[in-house]
């Protein structure tokens, strides 16, 4: 995952001096993409970002595997495409919303065991790993604001699992929310927060 992808490479080579060569699998789902999503400004975003990956990260994609592709993608791929290198954009598997064929797909690029459960793996979901993911940096958040004398910082060692709820003690802080949500979207997510209590909202 994105979010693992520093800590990840940190660790092997922590593992092995050695390693200097590395390649990605990118799997991007297209499960909401609508039309309207489709505009100037995004397609301006994609060739400027393949300038960038292809001028700083040369030669680091293996393959990237689009999933649930909508209809109308098929001419925004060919679209862009063009601002790819042939070479890179030969690594693109483009699958549609056939499940079966690309859990296929998928478990012969990666192993079972990286691949998050909804995918047809048996790693962590992408909300039990963004949870942890949550829960750590506020947990260093609050470590911060002790070392500066901050209050009574303080942060629980368990998540509570009520969704709709935060769990607020005077100088303390006891629990998160982590909500998945599609980018310009209808979505909410009411929080109930209790009198004279404050929250910290993360966007990642």
């Amino acid at each position: 995952m994105m979010h693992d992808y520093v800590s990840r490479l940190s660790a092997r080579s922590s593992r092995d001096p050695a390693f200097k060569r590395y390649e990605t699998v990118i799997v991007m789902d297209l499960s909401n993409l609508s039309p309207s999503q489709i505009t100037k400004r995004a397609l301006g975003i994609i060739q400027r970002q393949s300038d960038i990956d292809s001028l700083c990260f040369p030669e680091t994609l293996h393959r990237l595997v689009i999933l649930n592709a909508p209809g109308f993608f098929g001419a925004t791929w060919r679209m862009v495409r063009g601002y790819v290198d042939e070479r890179t954009a030969n690594k693109v598997i483009i699958v549609n919303n056939n499940r079966a064929k690309w859990i296929k797909k998928l478990t012969e690029l990666i192993d079972p065991s990286e691949l998050p459960e909804e995918y047809g793996g048996t790693g962590e979901s992408d909300a039990t790993f963004l949870e942890r993911k949550a829960r750590d940096q506020y947990r260093d958040v609050v470590a911060r604001k002790k070392r500066c004398g901050d209050g009574d910082a303080g942060i629980a060692d368990r998540t509570p699992r009520s969704a709709g709820h935060l769990s607020l003690r005077r100088g303390r802080f006891d629990g998160h929310v982590v909500k998945l949500l599609s980018v310009r979207t209808q979505s909410s997510f009411p929080i109930d927060l209790p009198p004279r209590r404050s929250m910290e909202l993360s966007v990642f």
